[in-house]
């Protein structure tokens, strides 16, 4: 049987900082069932970045899967693990934009939903700063989903502002 909590202190024994989660998938729960709450105590323990799967068609059984209003009961029970919401919880945008501003813990990288289904929401959010959001949007490519070089020619097309450009590629 997997011990997922043993893998995780293996891991980090290897160097690794962050751990991937597929919940819908294995074990078949959403992103707040209870038990997956000792794979986020020791990431916490660790300082590991915690990294669901947020969205897509194979995220889970129903889709709120992983929908931010869970996502926000597993940040606010483990305020010190930081949570990078893989595929920025899409379709539910506006609900992350708002996750991550109600939460210093909670970072989103919608990847290549970003360039795929929509950016006005994301760039309103990320180029304004009301939300204090700046600091909390990854940049992410979806690789090998799409191509990088694909990818880079649409995401550079997005009107980002000049300020927020370097903190989402590099900073």
């Amino acid at each position: 049987l997997h011990n997922a909590v043993a893998e995780i202190e293996r891991s980090y024994k290897l160097g690794l900082r962050a751990v991937f989660i597929e919940p819908g998938r294995s074990p078949g729960c959403d992103v707040d069932d209870r038990k997956l709450y000792p794979i986020y105590e020791k990431c916490a323990e660790l300082d590991m970045m915690m990294i669901p799967q947020t969205s897509g068609p194979y995220a889970g059984k129903n889709m709120d899967c992983a929908h931010p209003h869970r996502l926000d009961r597993v940040a606010q029970d483990f305020p010190t693990m930081r949570i990078l919401a893989g595929h920025g919880c899409y379709s539910y945008v506006r609900e992350a934009i708002i996750l991550a501003a109600r939460n210093e813990n909670v970072f989103v990288s919608p990847d290549m939903y970003v360039i795929q289904l929509g950016t006005e929401d994301w760039v309103k959010a990320v180029n304004s700063k009301f939300f204090g959001f700046q600091d909390q949007f990854l940049f992410g490519s979806g690789f090998p989903a799409v191509p990088i070089k694909r990818f880079m020619d649409e995401f550079r097309k997005i009107p980002w502002s000049e300020e927020v450009l370097p903190k989402i590629l590099y900073k």
